[in-house]
């Protein structure tokens, strides 16, 4: 059975995907394509298959959430004359024609490579001619990232095979449906008096959306001196004004860095962090460069320099505490820095897309242990936006970890705009 690498977004598809979260398109997903090219390039430079032997239609999509699809096709050597090892692997798509929309789809504009994979090496399958007796057929399941999973439709009159277990499964959803329609009303009582248990057993721990915390700052550093507890509820926040703007800076977690570091950092404290981005989008870099990682970019100069415009109410208890800075390709503890921009584990509580050597000591903030809605994060009044972490790409080294609009991890070039928010950690006491 072949094995395949991650699928690769090309950079002509990742434009194509900038440009539809702009709202100036909407994407058509075209085509599925196979050759047995071999690489040893930047797949993201891709264009095209290095050897194409077949293309097929799309069989169907499968919506996992708001940006991503599980895009279906069926690889077959039916009027194949020629065998091969299936090496690489592309989906195509394209701007939609949408003067041409009707209930088949839209009609495609210019193909690009929208995203690669490659069998790994020694693992690819081989494809045998067509015995003219009965064709062998290969079913081919990727995801990808695209801008509006709802939207996204695939070309109709492709003559894709149509996917057995897709139609069966219309059958069985209806079926499903009929059958959770007749106990709902009893679930929905049970799920209700369950949610109020939950909540009133843990009303203290976590707050999805908080409310304003009715002491001073001051104060509830006092109270957490003292052991009471009564107003330190995670999510919950206090209003701050910054650079003429008022912020919601929600209690992200409590004294989630003791311990931490080779100093064995005692000091009590409190982890704040703004509910919506500061009010303008910034670049990690000038240039599409992760070099040296956050400590070496332009972002990190910007965040530390927030201090300096901090109320004095908070930079007067603002504290800096130990943490590991990523330099993509070595890290390094440090102590000094009093701004915080959380990493991917701190905000997922794993890593998908950058280092795990500069994630081995981080935790997950408590705060977002809630879910995607601490996640996800709004600018200056607008709609949902992309925020920065402070993880390089792993993989690329023009790019950066970020948090996406819809809550989820992903990458994006260093050159690009995106939201930051205000974090930093406050103490009364001394080490």
């Amino acid at each position: 059975m072949a094995q395949f690498n991650q699928m690769v977004p090309t950079k002509v598809g990742l434009a194509l995907l900038a440009k539809a979260q702009a709202g100036e398109c909407k994407m058509v997903i075209t085509k599925a394509v196979s050759g047995d090219g071999e690489w040893t390039t930047d797949l993201s430079e891709a264009t095209a298959l290095k050897s194409q032997k077949q293309s097929f239609g799309i069989s169907s999509k499968e919506i996992q959430n708001d940006t991503t699809v599980n895009i279906k096709a069926i690889i077959s050597n039916e009027n194949l004359n020629e065998g091969y090892y299936i090496r690489e692997y592309g989906i195509m798509a394209a701007e939609a024609d949408e003067s041409e929309e009707s209930e088949t789809g839209y009609a495609a504009g210019t193909e690009v490579l929208y995203a690669i994979l490659t069998a790994q090496e020694d693992k690819a399958d081989y494809l045998p001619p067509y015995n003219s007796i009965s064709p062998q057929t290969i079913t081919m399941e990727t995801l990808i990232t695209v801008a509006s999973a709802a939207e996204v439709t695939i070309l109709a009159g492709t003559g894709a095979y149509a996917l057995a277990d897709d139609l069966n499964a219309t059958d069985e959803r209806v079926t499903e449906a009929e059958e959770k329609l007749d106990d709902h009303e009893d679930r929905l009582v049970v799920v209700e008096a369950q949610s109020k248990a939950f909540y009133v057993q843990n009303k203290n721990l976590f707050r999805a959306q908080g409310d304003q915390i009715p002491v001073t700052l001051s104060q509830l550093h006092d109270e957490l001196a003292a052991g009471n507890y009564e107003h330190l509820i995670i999510g919950n926040h206090l209003p701050m004004t910054f650079r003429g703007k008022t912020y919601h800076m929600s209690l992200a977690g409590i004294n989630h860095f003791i311990r931490m570091g080779a100093n064995d950092f005692s000091q009590q404290h409190l982890l704040w962090i703004s509910d919506e981005l500061f009010e303008t989008a910034q670049k990690y870099n000038e240039t599409n460069d992760n070099t040296g990682g956050y400590p070496a970019s332009s972002l990190y100069t910007f965040v530390q320099a927030m201090y300096n415009d901090l109320p004095a109410e908070w930079k007067n208890l603002v504290v800096a505490v130990p943490r590991i800075r990523d330099k993509k390709g070595a890290d390094e503890w440090y102590y000094e820095d009093k701004m915080i921009l959380p990493s991917e584990m701190e905000i997922f509580g794993e890593v998908f897309y950058g280092t795990n050597a500069a994630e081995r000591d981080k935790k997950q903030w408590p705060i977002f242990m809630v879910g995607t809605a601490r996640i996800i994060k709004n600018l200056n009044g607008g709609g949902r936006y992309n925020w920065w972490t402070s993880s390089a790409s792993a993989a690329y080294a023009t790019a950066f970890v970020l948090a996406s609009n819809v809550g989820d991890s992903y990458y994006y070039y260093a050159s690009t705009s995106n939201g930051v928010p205000i974090a930093f950690c406050t103490s009364k006491a001394t080490a």
